[in-house]
Parts: C-alpha cells; structure tokens; sequence
C-alpha cells in the first residue's frame, strides 16, 4: 500500500519516481519547496507549482508542460529536462530567467531556430549561466548564446552554420562543431576564447 503523500514529502527536497496527478496537484501546499526531483514524470498539469519560488527542477523524462502558469513564482536557477523541447516562448519565460539561471540540460532541443511547431530560443544575456548540455549537433540560433558572459564551455556539440551571433560577447573557451564554416561574428567580442581550443568535427552525431 503506498504511503500517504506528507510522510514522502517533509523535506524540501522531493525525490520520487512518480507522482499521480492527484498527488502532483497537492504540491502546491508544501510552500517551502525549493528542489524538485521526479524521475518518471512526462506532464506537468497547469498550476502544479503555480506560487512557489523553486530553484530546481531535475525531471529527466519531462516531455509536456501543460501551461505556463505552471511555474509562475519560480525563480530556477538549475533546470535539467533533458527530454523537454522547450518550445513555448511563454513557458521558456517562466522557466529561464536570465538574471537566476546557471545550470541547464536541454538535451532534448534539436534546434534554438524558430521552426515550426517549435517557436524557438536564445539565451541572450544570460550572464549567470555556467553550464549547459545539448544534444550533439544542436543547430544554434543567430544569437543562441551572446552575451553569456560566464559560459566557458558547452557539454555536447553544436552547429553554428545559422548562428551569426551565436556566441558574440560570451565567455566561450572552448567548443566542439559539428560544421566548418564559421559565420564572421559568431565569437565576436569573445574575448576568452583560444582559437585553437575550437575544434572542428565534421561527423555530425
């Protein structure tokens, strides 16, 4: 018989595998939830976490988020949904936020360019931001990363083909393409980067 939810969840920190959706609706009573963790969940109903402040968010089997008011009080700083799309403008609003963000899997996201259904994003001015994994031969956006001051490295690899600012004014230090024609100013202003620390892989994965 499986435990009422109160005794699974007196802490702060919720650890999982799967949550029932009425289970899932109760979470808005545990008000100083800050880390949330569910290892099986693929849909977040509107309002599950409708007014609290999270910080992180770690669902790795995450493919639908129902509304954006979802998560209308977060404040993350580390999200992984690295099956997740991300490919609401609305909803990428409440989840990254450009002044809290520094931690993020978005492994699921084939390509940052706006191409339908998906609306598509940047993480322009994301100065927070530290560390991101992609899935291997993510297609960049024009300004995917600019501007992202504190991003030394990305964990996966990347196409910049249609990226003309894609890591303008970031602190890119190292980076593996999966393309060898590099736009003119895609690492401009990038100050950090060691030209021989971009490596060049032309077997796309």
């Amino acid at each position: 018989r499986r435990p009422p939810l109160y005794s699974l969840f007196p802490y702060t920190t919720l650890f999982r595998s799967e949550l029932t959706t009425t289970e899932l609706k109760t979470l808005a009573s545990f008000t100083n939830l800050k880390h949330v963790t569910l290892a099986l969940n693929e849909v977040i109903p509107a309002n599950t976490f409708k007014d609290l402040a999270l910080v992180t968010i770690n669902m790795p089997n995450l493919i639908t988020i129902e509304n954006a008011n979802a998560f209308n009080a977060a404040v993350l700083e580390e999200v992984y949904l690295p099956k997740y799309k991300f490919e609401s403008t609305a909803i990428n609003e409440k989840l990254l936020q450009a002044g809290k963000l520094t931690k993020l899997d978005m492994s699921g996201v084939a390509t940052m360019k706006n191409v339908f259904p998906a609306e598509g994003f940047a993480l322009t001015g994301f100065s927070n931001l530290t560390n991101v994994k992609v899935q291997n031969g993510v297609v960049l956006g024009s300004s995917a990363f600019k501007n992202c001051t504190n991003l030394a490295t990305i964990d996966g690899t990347v196409n910049i083909a249609e990226g003309p600012s894609a890591f303008e004014g970031s602190g890119i230090t190292s980076i593996t393409l999966t393309n060898t024609n590099i736009p003119a100013g895609a690492f401009k202003d990038s100050s950090a980067l060691d030209r021989k620390s971009t490596r060049l892989n032309s077997s796309h994965t």
